[in-house]
């Protein structure tokens, strides 16, 4: 239903930005990578400095596992809008998903520091990198001055992840 009011009001006008911007998060919750990059590569043409639009064109090549090539825009909506959160956020997961960690943290201050680790832990926790994984995870509980309910959610999680299992809990493969 939301697809086909977006459609309709794109049709009355097309230089609504906001709808091309929603259309491509729709395309993306469906794993439509196309439309997804069409409707975000529309929306930049009409505003190219829209900072929504460049962080959510930057998100979707994050889900789409493209994390090199998602920091580009996500860099243009942090110079655009320095204050969006989620930009700055999703530029750090790009480049801890790349394992460039120390740059991750570029421009982030001892208030987003928490935030932040445990931002680059969840990155080194997706790549496989768990011992760096850990060390943020922890690094932000220790660092927040109110329990940190994520952190502590993603670092039981990565337990689960790294707890060999006993024999009786292994599930035998199955027969052919």
């Amino acid at each position: 239903a939301a697809t086909a009011a977006l459609e309709e009001a794109l049709k009355i006008d097309p230089s609504l930005v906001r709808a091309w911007t929603a259309r491509g998060v729709i395309a993306d919750r469906q794993r439509d990578w196309s439309a997804a990059s069409a409707a975000y590569a529309r929306a930049l043409a009409i505003a190219p400095n829209s900072a929504a639009a460049l962080n959510n064109q930057g998100y979707s090549l994050l889900l789409q596992q493209q994390p090199q090539a998602a920091e580009v825009p996500l860099m243009r909506a942090v110079a655009v809008d320095p204050n969006m959160t989620a930009a700055r956020t999703n530029l750090q997961l790009a480049r801890a998903l790349q394992g460039r960690y120390k740059e991750a943290f570029e421009g982030t201050t001892r208030d987003q520091l928490a935030e932040a680790m445990n931002t680059v832990g969840f990155g080194a926790m997706a790549r496989g990198d768990y011992a760096t994984a850990e060390t943020y995870f922890n690094k932000a509980l220790a660092q927040n001055s109110q329990f940190d309910a994520v952190a502590w959610a993603n670092l039981r999680y990565l337990k689960d992840l790294t707890v060999p299992l006993m024999p009786s809990q292994r599930k035998a493969p199955p027969k052919r």
